[in-house]
């Protein structure tokens, strides 16, 4: 899996030098079965580490519920993101756009 590491500026001019949409998880973000682009470069964050907030040249993906058609019991807790670490949520959302695309 290629990955890129480096200042937000050096990323965005390689995301548009390579054609790729530059997308973060966000938790009021466009869901994936809505999203449409022919290549993707994932902006991963610890949101401990620094304040977070997208830029706003990314597109803000929400993270699919991996258990959405898994059998419920009533004191199943709804999915929600930001409980997740920013590794899992990175996960989640590549398994899903490898899928997709």
């Amino acid at each position: 899996m290629p990955y890129f590491k480096g200042d937000l500026e050096v990323l965005q001019k390689f995301c548009r030098a390579q054609r790729l949409t530059l997308a973060s998880p966000h938790i009021h973000g466009t869901r994936l079965q809505d999203f449409q682009a022919h290549g993707v470069a994932l902006l991963l964050r610890e949101e401990h580490l620094t304040p977070y907030a997208p830029p706003g040249s990314a597109v803000k993906l929400q993270v699919p519920d991996p258990w959405e058609n898994a059998p419920r019991t009533p004191d199943t807790e709804p999915f929600d993101m930001r409980a997740l670490d920013t590794a899992i949520q990175g996960g989640i959302l590549m398994h899903q756009l490898k899928q997709r695309m």
